[in-house]
């Protein structure tokens, strides 16, 4: 999955962890504590905003550049 896709388009929790570089447990913890939104689906399933999800991984980018 590449940045130029609509950033209002949804994925499923395993590939928006992907995205972020963190495992689909911490994703779930952070949507727990207000950290991510997500949508789910009539099963269930988390759905998360790609746009949200480059927004968290470039935040993350710059705390791990910070601390170098």
């Amino acid at each position: 999955m590449n940045d130029d896709l609509d950033p209002d388009l949804y994925t499923y929790a395993a590939e928006a962890a992907r995205i972020v570089g963190v495992h689909s447990t911490t994703l779930r913890e952070w949507e727990r504590r207000g950290i991510i939104r997500c949508l789910r689906t009539p099963g269930n399933w988390r759905m998360f905003r790609l746009g949200d999800l480059y927004n968290l991984r470039d935040i993350r980018q710059d705390e791990q550049e910070a601390k170098r």
